[in-house]
C-alpha cells in the first residue's frame, strides 16, 4: 500500500496524524472483495479452507497462502 501514498500522505503517518489503519481500511472497502460461507463447524471450514489453498475452484490457487504442492505442481 504504501508505494500508493504520496510522501506528503506518508510524511502524516510517520508524524501521527493520519492514521493509516483508516487508510488501509478506505483501500480494502475500495479495491478488495471478500466472501465468507458459514459452515456446521471448524473442522469443515479446515476441509474447505484446504480444498480452496490446493486450488479447487476456477481461478486456481490463491496468490496470498497457497498449498505449496499446489503452487508446485502449477508450475510445471
Amino acid at each position: 500500500m504504501l508505494p500508493l501514498l504520496s510522501r506528503t500522505e506518508i510524511a502524516g503517518i510517520a508524524a501521527g496524524r493520519i492514521a493509516f489503519d483508516a487508510l488501509l481500511g478506505a483501500y480494502i472497502r475500495r479495491r478488495l472483495l471478500c466472501r465468507f460461507a458459514p459452515l456446521a463447524s471448524a473442522a469443515e471450514a479446515r476441509g474447505l479452507e484446504a480444498a480452496l489453498r490446493r486450488g479447487a475452484w476456477p481461478h486456481g490457487p490463491p496468490l496470498l497462502n497457497p498449498d505449496p504442492a499446489a503452487v508446485s505442481a502449477g508450475a510445471s
